[in-house]
């Protein structure tokens, strides 16, 4: 029997249609974003096929651009990719984190 290859986690922002434009007027970094939802979500799609293709399990990670906004102003840091990435990142270890939780819950573990 084969053994089953283990796939790495990694988190992948996404942003709801209606946030978009609120998105474009709130980053610091606009002009490489994305002009429309629709070319942003089909780049989105082709760079999950290609993340999965090279053994990464994408986690749709939803991001409420208010919410990161305010994240941004608490830590004082622009509003920027890398802040994206950085707080994507928070929110992919603390959703793992919630399932490693549940499964020791489950395991009889505390």
């Amino acid at each position: 029997m084969g053994k089953k290859k283990k796939l790495i986690p990694v988190g992948v922002g996404y942003y709801k249609k209606e946030q978009w434009e609120i998105l474009k007027s709130l980053v610091s970094d606009p002009e490489i974003i994305e002009d429309t939802y629709d070319e942003w979500l089909q780049i989105l799609k082709d760079s999950v096929i290609k993340l999965e293709k090279t053994g990464i399990a994408p986690i749709p990670i939803e991001v409420d651009v208010l919410e990161m906004n305010s994240w941004c102003i608490k830590k004082n840091i622009p509003f920027d990719g890398s802040a994206r990435a950085q707080y994507i990142t928070e929110k992919t270890n603390e959703f793992l984190q919630k399932q490693q939780n549940n499964t020791d819950v489950n395991r009889g573990r505390c």
